[in-house]
């Protein structure tokens, strides 16, 4: 749906417009990835490992994820054969999670489609909008998150 065709009402709130490009955007990087035959929030999960192991308690924890789902996550590129799971000695109960060779290869050529697929969404903005748009949710996402701390901290 073209922006004008969307609610007049509802374009009124930036919260709706972004919801609406997020879910487009969302789609969008969905189509990019399908090659691959991996999901975003597998590409989300190959790149938080691409430098150091994680535990799946960490992971959920990054990515605002609940146990159950980053269960599910970690099987999936397990059974890919993109990363391996292994308990400590010391505690049986927490899994590490660590990037095999195969899922680093499968990382840069999922980042490639990403990089893709961001340039194609973005392509109606010029280079120096595409740069603010991202300074802007990067300024929106950071003032929202303190905000949340600082409400817990009064809670």
């Amino acid at each position: 749906m073209p922006p004008n065709q969307l609610p007049a009402k509802l374009r009124l709130w930036a919260t709706y417009l972004l919801r609406q490009a997020a879910m487009r955007g969302a789609a969008h990087v969905s189509l990019a990835l399908e090659p691959l035959g991996i999901k975003p929030p597998h590409h989300t999960i190959l790149s938080l490992l691409e430098n150091q192991a994680d535990s799946q308690i960490n992971l959920a924890n990054r990515t605002q994820t609940d146990r159950t789902t980053m269960v599910r996550i970690v099987d999936e590129l397990e059974q890919f054969g993109l990363v391996e799971r292994q308990t400590k000695p010391e505690d049986r109960r927490t899994h590490h999670v660590t990037l095999t060779k195969k899922g680093q290869k499968h990382l840069e050529q999922s980042r490639a489609a990403l990089n893709q697929a961001d340039q194609t969404f973005l392509q109606a903005l010029n280079p120096k909008e595409q740069a603010q748009f991202k300074q802007y949710l990067e300024r929106i996402i950071a003032h929202y998150d303190q905000a949340m701390e600082n409400q817990k901290e009064q809670s």
